[in-house]
């Protein structure tokens, strides 16, 4: 089984993947339904794929050799709030599945912002 990636490790290839425009996104209903009720627009997504940073090591995903990422930052929009997301990237395959989202408070999954 795969390792998960370092932090630090699992920034610098987020970052490569979210601005390469080959990379397949995968956003769910949810994810979106989720945006729309934080006032969050999608290109503040995006842009905190690209600058955003990976603090804690990632879990393991429902599939095999995939780690979920909380990645976390600033965007243009975002009224100094923190926007924390968590990704599930597939290097191998250049995408990256949007759907699940929790604060480090909560118990459910769930987006938001701190």
């Amino acid at each position: 089984m795969k390792q998960c990636l370092t932090p630090g490790g699992a920034t610098k290839k987020i970052w490569k993947l979210a601005g390469d425009d080959n990379t397949d996104w995968w956003i769910t209903d949810h994810f979106k339904n989720q945006l729309k009720e934080r006032n969050i627009i999608s290109s503040d997504i995006k842009h905190l794929l690209r600058t955003g940073y990976v603090y804690k090591e990632g879990t393991e995903s429902t599939v095999p050799g995939l780690w979920k990422c909380q990645l976390e930052g600033q965007t243009p929009n975002s009224n100094n709030r923190t926007i924390v997301v968590v990704i599930i990237p597939d290097f191998s395959d250049r995408s990256i599945k949007l759907s699940l989202s929790f604060g480090e408070t909560e118990t459910s999954d769930s987006f938001f912002t701190k």
